[in-house]
C-alpha cells in the first residue's frame, strides 16, 4: 500500500506535491484576502471616528480580535457611546461589534 504511494511520489514528485500543497495554498490565499478585507473595513470605521465633529469620538479605539470589532475608550454621556457605535457599524459588514466604551459623567465646565 505505502510502496505504491512512494513509487508515485518518486515518479512524479512535482505533480504529486502540487496536488498536496495546492489546497493549503488556496486556504492561505483565501485567509489573506479575508484579513485584507477586514483591515479595509476597520480602516473605514476608524476614519469615520476620526472625522467626527465630536472630539470624544475621535479619541476612541477600535481593534479587531477574530470576528469581533471592539470599540473602547471613555465618553461623557450615553448618547456619545451610542453615536460612536452607530458611526462605525456601517463599516464593519459581518464583524460583530462589541461596544466597551465607558461612560464617565463629567461635571459641567
Amino acid at each position: 500500500m505505502y510502496g505504491d504511494f512512494f513509487a508515485m511520489i518518486r515518479s512524479s514528485s512535482v505533480s504529486a506535491l502540487e496536488r498536496v500543497v495546492s489546497p493549503a495554498e488556496d486556504v492561505r490565499e483565501s485567509m489573506r484576502g479575508e484579513v485584507e478585507r477586514e483591515n479595509r473595513l476597520l480602516a473605514g470605521a476608524r476614519e469615520a471616528l476620526a472625522l467626527s465633529p465630536i472630539v470624544e469620538l475621535r479619541e476612541l479605539l477600535l481593534q479587531q480580535f477574530g470576528s469581533r470589532a471592539i470599540l473602547a475608550g471613555r465618553v461623557s454621556c450615553f448618547y456619545y457611546k451610542q453615536l460612536a457605535q452607530e458611526t462605525v457599524r456601517p463599516h464593519l459588514d459581518l464583524l460583530h461589534l462589541d461596544n466597551q466604551v465607558q461612560v464617565e459623567r463629567r461635571p459641567p465646565r
